[in-house]
Protein backbone atom coordinates (compact mmCIF):
# COMPACT_ATOMS: atom_id res chain seq x y z
CA UNK A 1 0.00 0.00 0.00
CA UNK A 2 1.61 3.25 -1.15
CA UNK A 3 1.49 6.30 1.11
CA UNK A 4 1.54 8.73 -1.79
CA UNK A 5 -0.79 8.47 -4.73
CA UNK A 6 -0.16 9.61 -8.24
CA UNK A 7 1.28 13.11 -8.80
CA UNK A 8 -2.21 14.28 -9.77
CA UNK A 9 -3.70 12.97 -6.49
CA UNK A 10 -0.93 14.63 -4.48
CA UNK A 11 -1.53 17.95 -6.29
CA UNK A 12 -5.30 17.77 -5.68
CA UNK A 13 -4.77 17.01 -1.98
CA UNK A 14 -2.25 19.85 -1.66
CA UNK A 15 -4.65 22.29 -3.33
CA UNK A 16 -7.40 21.24 -0.91
CA UNK A 17 -5.10 21.82 2.08
CA UNK A 18 -4.07 25.22 0.68
CA UNK A 19 -7.69 26.29 0.23
CA UNK A 20 -8.60 25.14 3.74
CA UNK A 21 -5.65 27.00 5.27
CA UNK A 22 -6.53 30.14 3.28
CA UNK A 23 -10.15 29.88 4.48
CA UNK A 24 -8.98 29.50 8.11
CA UNK A 25 -6.61 32.45 7.73
CA UNK A 26 -9.41 34.58 6.27
CA UNK A 27 -11.66 33.68 9.22
CA UNK A 28 -8.88 34.60 11.67
CA UNK A 29 -8.43 38.03 10.10
CA UNK A 30 -12.18 38.68 9.98
CA UNK A 31 -12.67 37.55 13.59
CA UNK A 32 -10.19 40.24 14.66
CA UNK A 33 -12.16 42.93 12.84
CA UNK A 34 -9.91 43.08 9.79
CA UNK A 35 -11.34 43.08 6.30
CA UNK A 36 -10.12 40.68 3.68
CA UNK A 37 -10.61 41.71 0.04
CA UNK A 38 -11.36 38.23 -1.24
CA UNK A 39 -11.03 34.70 0.13
CA UNK A 40 -7.83 34.14 -1.86
CA UNK A 41 -6.27 37.53 -1.16
CA UNK A 42 -4.53 36.52 2.06
CA UNK A 43 -0.85 35.90 1.67
CA UNK A 44 -0.42 32.36 0.46
CA UNK A 45 1.78 31.02 3.20
CA UNK A 46 0.74 27.47 2.58
CA UNK A 47 2.55 25.65 -0.19
CA UNK A 48 1.89 21.96 -0.54
CA UNK A 49 0.60 21.45 2.98
CA UNK A 50 2.80 23.81 5.05
CA UNK A 51 0.97 25.25 8.05
CA UNK A 52 0.00 28.91 8.44
CA UNK A 53 2.54 29.40 11.23
CA UNK A 54 4.30 32.35 9.57
CA UNK A 55 1.08 34.31 9.13
CA UNK A 56 -0.03 33.53 12.67
CA UNK A 57 3.34 34.60 14.09
CA UNK A 58 3.18 37.89 12.19
CA UNK A 59 -0.36 38.58 13.40
CA UNK A 60 0.72 37.80 16.94
CA UNK A 61 3.56 40.34 16.71
CA UNK A 62 1.02 42.93 15.62
CA UNK A 63 -1.22 42.15 18.59
CA UNK A 64 1.70 42.05 21.03
CA UNK A 65 2.85 45.54 20.07
CA UNK A 66 -0.69 46.91 20.43
CA UNK A 67 -0.95 45.32 23.88
CA UNK A 68 2.44 46.65 25.02
CA UNK A 69 2.05 50.13 23.46
CA UNK A 70 1.19 51.98 26.68
CA UNK A 71 4.02 50.36 28.66
CA UNK A 72 6.47 51.06 25.82
CA UNK A 73 5.53 54.75 25.69
CA UNK A 74 6.00 55.12 29.45
CA UNK A 75 9.27 53.17 29.67
CA UNK A 76 11.38 53.79 26.57
CA UNK A 77 14.38 56.12 26.55
CA UNK A 78 15.64 58.47 23.89
CA UNK A 79 18.63 56.28 22.99
CA UNK A 80 16.32 53.35 22.22
CA UNK A 81 13.97 55.55 20.19
CA UNK A 82 16.86 56.83 18.09
CA UNK A 83 18.17 53.28 17.61
CA UNK A 84 14.71 52.07 16.60
CA UNK A 85 14.38 54.93 14.11
CA UNK A 86 17.74 54.02 12.55
CA UNK A 87 16.86 50.31 12.42
CA UNK A 88 13.43 50.93 10.90
CA UNK A 89 14.98 53.27 8.31
CA UNK A 90 17.64 50.69 7.46
CA UNK A 91 15.04 47.92 7.13
CA UNK A 92 12.88 50.25 4.97
CA UNK A 93 9.96 50.19 7.37
CA UNK A 94 10.16 53.98 7.62
CA UNK A 95 11.48 56.39 5.03
CA UNK A 96 13.72 59.38 5.75
CA UNK A 97 10.79 61.81 5.81
CA UNK A 98 8.83 59.74 8.33
CA UNK A 99 11.88 59.40 10.56
CA UNK A 100 12.57 63.14 10.53
CA UNK A 101 8.90 63.92 11.18
CA UNK A 102 8.91 61.72 14.29
CA UNK A 103 12.11 63.34 15.56
CA UNK A 104 11.22 66.97 14.84
CA UNK A 105 7.46 67.25 15.35
CA UNK A 106 7.40 65.69 18.81
CA UNK A 107 8.80 67.59 21.77
CA UNK A 108 8.94 64.93 24.47
CA UNK A 109 10.29 61.40 24.52
CA UNK A 110 6.80 60.07 25.24
CA UNK A 111 5.35 61.87 22.20
CA UNK A 112 8.12 60.46 20.00
CA UNK A 113 7.52 56.98 21.40
CA UNK A 114 3.77 57.26 20.81
CA UNK A 115 4.20 58.53 17.24
CA UNK A 116 6.83 55.88 16.45
CA UNK A 117 4.78 53.02 17.91
CA UNK A 118 1.59 54.11 16.13
CA UNK A 119 3.46 54.51 12.82
CA UNK A 120 4.90 51.00 13.08
CA UNK A 121 1.53 49.46 14.00
CA UNK A 122 0.00 51.09 10.90
CA UNK A 123 2.77 49.57 8.77
CA UNK A 124 1.63 46.05 9.65
CA UNK A 125 2.74 42.85 11.38
CA UNK A 126 6.13 42.53 9.71
CA UNK A 127 7.07 46.06 10.79
CA UNK A 128 5.92 45.21 14.32
CA UNK A 129 8.11 42.13 14.28
CA UNK A 130 11.18 44.19 13.32
CA UNK A 131 10.33 46.70 16.06
CA UNK A 132 9.95 44.02 18.75
CA UNK A 133 13.06 42.13 17.65
CA UNK A 134 15.13 45.30 17.90
CA UNK A 135 13.93 46.01 21.45
CA UNK A 136 14.56 42.41 22.55
CA UNK A 137 18.07 42.46 21.10
CA UNK A 138 19.22 45.99 21.87
CA UNK A 139 17.38 47.00 25.06
CA UNK A 140 16.99 43.83 27.09
CA UNK A 141 16.03 45.77 30.21
CA UNK A 142 13.12 47.49 28.41
CA UNK A 143 12.04 44.20 26.82
CA UNK A 144 11.95 42.53 30.22
CA UNK A 145 10.27 45.55 31.85
CA UNK A 146 7.36 45.62 29.40
CA UNK A 147 7.09 41.83 29.11
CA UNK A 148 8.49 41.17 25.65
CA UNK A 149 11.02 38.59 26.78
Amino acid sequence: MALLGSPAEVAVAAEGRRREATREQTEQFESKGRRVKAPGSCRKMVVLGRQVEQATAAVQQDDILRAKRKQFIRSVGEVTINGLLDELLEKKVLNQEEMERIKLENDTIMEKARDLCDSVIRKGPKACQIFINYICKEDVYLARNIGLS
